[in-house]
This record gives structure tokens, C-alpha cells and sequence, in this order.
């Protein structure tokens, strides 16, 4: 199986050629067709078993490409069968399949570095490496079993099927979708394993039956059932109990082992209610893991319900809202606990950005039909005219009286809430991906795509480019005493003054090496929270000292938000879901020691000690 299809017109084979050899070097296994010949039949079975066997269907995008029959069905064949996607853009045009354009674009074009971006095409190659492959080695299985016109003998069995179940529980949220093919033929083996245990079972038990007579054999059969399930219900208990204590060591920040904790908890007392003798050991073993996950939980809520990957989270400046912005072309609004409260419809491709006005009344939104809406107790209020480019930051000014937007035609917008254009700032030389108001709205800061940030007064004029980022900077945030941070690609984050003087960039490279999308302040200025491309999130003092990371995202990390206690963060990922997380552990120090209960605790008179006298047992 290769590692990717290339998709492409013929007229561009000579790029393809360049890339496929840069590819070969890396020792990637890259499929690419390089017959110039008609779309017969056998060539098309040729081609669509190379898509099939792929891990990534790489399309170069170009003039050529975009108008050419043979691609269009070559890309119809890769979404039928839910492959990842890989865009390459050749050439800036119009036309490009809607689910392409969906996804960040890696950019060859002659205006780019080559390597550079060939690192941004490995590392797409290489995200959920494991899980990408199983979904390719799943699907060529399956297509054979339904080419095989189902045949059982096809199917999953044993320790293959069980692999297959947990991918498949584990593949909520990820890209590329599970497949239906898939879906119904690891459902299919599943089903094939039950009847053949089925089978084994009356053949063990048939001669049983016939020699000892059938009402004897009910009547055992009775016994033996509820026994069978008593037993099954205790092996569930010790497996759930087994299944959050592994949640826990692997991942102490998600909640998940809370939720196997807490299913662990229902089976026991479901056992209790049968009357059924669990020993102390086990009732011991539930309370111990249910604490467990319970003190050490980071994560407080789970936010789901989008369709597509998340690209922006917001919360509200009263702290009592969450804006989430979607590929699926909807805003979602929830209250601080994670209630969903409205969807809000209106875009007609991804929403990329939000931004709350002041007084938390107005919800901006941009997307990348070039429209930014204004929404107000979720209906729309406001729409901007459409731009001829994909708009891909929003954000208000801390009075509420100017909008600030940016896209990929290098241009920073000013607008009044009632959707007049004021300025054009036109002075990046590539995409603008994010914005940010100074407290004192005497600043604008840009981040963009060519690398650099640049300073915008109140009037429209640019006073400083800060140079130090050696790829896009991704996004922007200043403090409330008005220092602005900036991080990119390159995986760095720096700190500036309002002059453009670079206080200090934080090192990131010592705990990590990943791209950071997004930067956000907590409101007091003395936190950063970084959204990364390997799924976490990390949080860092001031002084670059790292605090902490959450991991529990299955897919990159794509915007952070902090509430207005600065207590809960909100990430946004592209597994399609938010989560909360809770700021200042709960919990400072824990005492390890005791081989049994504790009943009683005592502080010594000065406060500075504790004793825990020894527990008594019954004889």
C-alpha cells in the first residue's frame, strides 16, 4: 500500500515529476500514474485500486487540474471511499472542488519556498500515521469482501476484529470518516463471531441434552443462564475498573477515565441491588479509581455537536457564552457550562473566525465565501458585502464601534458595526490569518502568511513590521497591559512591546517542537495558552517558563479562548469537538502511603504538620 495517490493533469507533470522525486528522497512510497492514455476500463480499475491502497489522496491544483474530467472522477472515486485529502496548490484558481477546498491548501507555488513546503506536505503525511494506515488496510478488506460478493470467509475474526473495533471506537471525530463500507463489514464480522460462538456452544451442549432429557436440561439451562450472567456482569465490572485506571495512567487531564469510573460505579450498584457478593478488594478497587480520576480531571466539559472541524472558539467578554466557528458552515453558541443554545445558519462555506463585541450583545463571523455577519440573540443581524476573497479573521475593537477583518487577498479591513468599509490597510504581501486590538484601541496588530506581524494605528497607517518568525504566524494576542504575543509554524511564540521591540521570545523548542495555530492572554496578562498541531495544548508563564499540557484532542488543536475568571480554557479542535479546561488544579498535594482506609486527619497547632493516626481493623 502507498503512502499517497498523486491526482493531476498531465500538463503539470513536470512539477509532479519534481515532487515525486523530492518525495522518493524522504523515502515516501508515493503512487503517481505518469501514462498519458485514454480513461479505459482496465486503466481506470488500475487507477481506482491505486486510490483504494493509498493512505492520502494528494491533489495538485491547477488550471489544468481543476477543468479536467479524468481528475474530477478521480476525486469523486477518493471522497466515495472517505481517503484523507491532501491539496497542493499549483496555481491560485477558481473552480476547486468544494471538499477540497475545505481543507488548509499546502502552497508550491512559484512564489513559495519548495522545501518548505514540501516539510508542510510530510508533516500532513505523517499525522495519525497509525490511524490513517488501519483505515486504508480496513477498506481494501472490505471493498474485497463486497467484491467477493460478501463472502464470510472474508471477514474479521479473532484479535484482527477486536483491532478493528477499538479503530473504529477510536475514530470519532478523526479524518478521514470511517466509511460506511467499513462500518458494515467490521458490524458484519462482529455478527459472523456471534453465531459461530453460538454454534460452538449448542454443539458442546446438544449431546447434554439429548441424554439427560429436556426438562432437566431447562431447568439447568435456567441456572446456568443466570449464573452465566452474573459472571458476565462481573467480568464487565473489572474490565470497566481495568479500562479507567488505564484512561488514568495514559491521560490524567480528559475525563474519560471519570466516565469509565463512573460506569464501574452503576455496575456495582446494580450488582448490590441483585444481591450479588462482590469482595472488598473489588468495591475497594471501583471507590479507588472513581477518586482518582475525579481529583485529577482537568477536563470539565466536552463540547460536540458540529459536523466538521472546529477552527474557532470564543468566549464571551461577560464569561457567560461560547462561540464555536465550523467547517460544517455554521456558528454554534453555548452557555459556559457547554449547553448547546443556538446554531446559527447563514454562510455558505467554513466559518473560520469569531469575535464577541464588548458588551457581549454582537457576535461577529467571518468565512471563506468572503462574507463577515454580524448576530445578535441568534439571529442574524448583519450582513457585510461580499468580498472577492476568503475571509479568515475577524475581530472588534475593545469600544464595539470598529470591525477589523482579514483574508487571503493580503488585506486588513476596517468596518463600522453597520457595515461600511472604512480603511483598506494594504501592505502584507500574503494571507492575513489574525487580528488583535491593543486594550486601548490604539493598535492593530496583523499576522500573516508572510511571515511577519505588522502595527496598524487608529488611522490606518502602518508604524512597525515585526520581523523574527521564520514561518506564517498564525495568530496574534495582546495582553491587558497591552504586550502582544505572536506564534507561528515555526513553533515559537514572542513577546513585543507597543514600539515593535521584541521583550522576549519564549523557547519552545525545549518541551516542544510542534506549530502553534493559536495564542490567547488570560485576562490578568500572566498565563499564555498555545493551541498546537500536535493535538495539545500548552500553558506557559509570562516568562516562558512552561506550566503545564493538556493532551486528549485527537486532532490538531486549532484555537484556544480563556473564560473571564481566567479559571477555564476552551480549546477547539479538528476532531470536531471543544473542551473545557479547568485552570487551577483542585487538588495541591496528595498523600500516598496507607495500605488501608484512612479514617481521620489531624493538622498540628502551628498549621505546618499533619498526622494520620493509624487505622483500626476489626478482628
Amino acid at each position: 500500500m502507498a503512502e499517497a495517490f498523486v491526482s493531476y493533469s498531465r500538463k503539470d507533470k513536470e512539477f509532479v515529476k519534481r515532487l515525486y522525486e523530492a518525495l522518493k528522497q524522504h523515502k515516501r512510497d508515493v503512487w503517481v500514474d505518469w501514462e498519458d492514455i485514454p480513461f479505459t476500463a482496465d486503466w481506470r480499475k488500475e487507477i481506482y485500486e491505486g486510490i483504494e491502497g493509498a493512505d492520502n489522496f494528494i491533489f495538485i491544483i491547477s488550471l489544468n487540474s481543476v477543468t479536467s474530467k479524468v481528475c474530477g472522477e478521480e476525486i469523486a472515486y477518493a471522497l466515495k471511499h472517505n481517503k484523507r485529502l491532501v491539496p497542493i496548490v499549483l496555481q491560485d484558481v477558481k473552480g476547486v472542488h468544494p471538499e477540497l477546498a475545505k481543507i488548509n491548501y499546502i502552497f508550491f507555488q512559484e512564489s513559495n519556498n519548495f522545501e518548505q513546503a514540501l516539510q508542510s506536505l510530510l508533516k500532513a503525511l505523517d499525522t495519525d500515521l497509525v490511524y490513517v494506515k488501519q483505515h486504508t488496510r480496513l477498506l481494501v478488506q472490505a471493498l474485497e469482501w463486497d467484491r467477493k460478493k460478501r463472502n464470510s470467509s472474508y471477514l474479521l475474526q479473532g484479535s484482527e476484529l477486536e483491532e478493528a473495533e477499538q479503530w473504529f471506537t477510536q475514530g470519532a471525530g478523526k479524518e478521514p470518516s470511517i466509511a460506511p463500507l467499513q462500518q458494515e463489514y467490521i458490524g458484519e464480522s462482529r455478527k459472523a463471531q456471534r453465531v459461530r460462538h453460538r454454534t460452538r456452544f449448542i454443539a458442546l451442549t446438544s449431546g447434554f441434552v439429548v441424554s439427560t432429557g429436556l426438562a432437566i436440561v431447562a431447568g439447568i439451562g435456567w441456572n446456568v443462564a443466570i449464573n452465566q450472567r452474573i459472571a458476565a456482569q462481573k467480568s464487565e465490572l473489572r474490565a470497566l475498573i481495568s479500562a479507567s485506571d488505564a484512561r488514568f495512567t495514559s491521560n490524567r487531564n480528559t475525563i474519560d477515565a471519570l466516565i469509565e469510573g463512573l460506569k464501574a460505579g452503576k455496575q456495582l450498584k446494580e450488582l448490590d441491588t441483585a444481591k450479588v457478593n462482590i469482595p472488598n478488594q473489588e468495591r475497594a478497587e471501583v471507590m479507588t479509581v472513581l477518586g482518582q480520576a475525579l481529583y485529577w480531571v482537568r477536563e470539565r466539559s466536552r463540547l460536540q455537536g458540529h459536523s466538521d472541524y472546529i477552527k474557532s472558539v470564543s468566549f464571551s467578554p461577560d464569561g457567560e457564552a461560547i462561540a464555536t466557528a465550523s467547517g460544517d458552515k455554521t456558528v454554534k453558541l453555548w452557555n459556559k457550562q457547554g449547553r448547546l443554545l443556538n446554531t446559527l445558519k447563514g454562510h455558505q462555506d467554513q466559518v473560520v473566525s469569531t469575535s464577541f463585541s464588548p458588551d457581549s450583545q454582537i457576535l461577529a463571523s467571518a468565512s471563506l465565501d468572503g462574507i463577515v455577519k454580524l448576530w445578535k440573540d441568534g439571529k442574524e443581524l448583519k450582513t457585510f458585502k461580499k468580498l472577492n476573497t476568503r475571509i479568515r479573521a475577524v475581530s472588534f475593537s475593545h469600544d464595539g464601534k470598529t470591525l477589523a477583518s482579514g483574508g487571503d487577498d493580503n488585506i486588513v479591513r476596517l468596518w463600522n458595526i453597520q457595515g461600511q468599509e472604512l480603511k483598506m490597510l494594504n501592505r502584507h504581501t500574503g494571507p492575513v490569518y489574525s487580528l488583535s486590538f491593543s486594550r486601548d484601541d490604539r493598535i492593530l496588530a496583523s499576522a500573516s502568511f508572510d511571515r511577519t506581524v505588522k502595527l496598524w494605528n487608529k488611522d490606518g497607517r502602518e508604524f512597525k513590521t515585526l520581523e523574527g518568525h521564520n514561518d506564517t504566524v498564525t495568530s496574534v494576542s495582546f495582553s491587558s497591559d497591552n504586550t502582544l504575543a505572536s506564534a507561528g509554524y515555526d513553533g515559537t511564540v514572542k513577546l513585543w512591546n507597543t514600539d515593535g521591540k521584541m521583550l522576549s521570545p519564549i523557547n519552545t523548542s525545549k518541551v516542544q517542537s510542534s506549530p502553534i495555530n493559536s495564542i490567547s492572554f488570560s485576562p490578568d496578562g500572566q498565563t499564555l495558552a498555545t493551541a498546537n498541531e500536535d493535538n495539545s495544548v500548552t500553558l506557559w508563564q509570562r516568562n516562558g517558563q512552561k506550566l503545564t499540557t493538556f493532551t486528549g484532542h485527537s486532532g490538531e488543536v486549532k484555537s484556544v479562548s480563556f473564560s473571564l475568571d481566567g479559571r477555564t480554557l476552551a480549546s477547539a479542535s479538528q476532531d470536531r469537538t471543544v473542551k473545557l479546561w479547568q485552570i487551577d488544579s483542585p487538588w495541591q498535594t496528595i498523600l500516598i502511603g496507607h495500605q488501608a482506609g484512612v479514617n481521620r486527619v489531624n493538622f498540628s497547632l502551628d498549621g505546618k504538620a499533619i498526622s494520620l493516626p493509624p487505622v483500626m481493623t476489626e478482628r
